[in-house]
């Protein structure tokens, strides 16, 4: 689900059910996001790079949740007595300025060093 999050700082957001799943919040309001399709000009879709921003956040939220998930149950939990979504903001929160130009960076790589390891 995509809404407004009433911040133009917040990227991402999510909520957790127990049993029943997630919903996960990306906020096209950010200022982030923003600026990049403000100056993007032709070199790609606002739409493209709407989508690039919601599915990259998606991706990293839903890395997050999985990894911290595992350090619980491990018991490996830091003691800043942070919930896990607080820390899923925080971080998308701070990746969020880098995250369009990393993507569209790494699109821009020569074919060569793509298939070549």
């Amino acid at each position: 689900m995509f809404v407004n999050l009433n911040s133009e700082t917040v990227p991402f957001s999510l909520t957790i059910y127990s049993e029943d799943g997630y919903d996960f919040y990306v906020n096209i309001d950010n200022i982030c996001l923003q600026t990049e399709l403000k100056y993007s000009g032709l070199n790609a879709s606002p739409e493209l790079i709407i989508t690039r921003f919601k599915y990259g956040m998606f991706l990293i939220g839903l890395a997050m949740l999985r990894e911290l998930g595992i350090l619980e149950s491990q018991g490996k939990t830091d003691s800043y007595e942070q919930t896990t979504v607080d820390k899923i903001k925080e971080f998308t929160r701070a990746i969020s300025p880098v995250l369009l130009p990393m993507i569209s960076s790494l699109n821009k790589l020569p074919t060569t060093l793509r298939s070549g390891y």
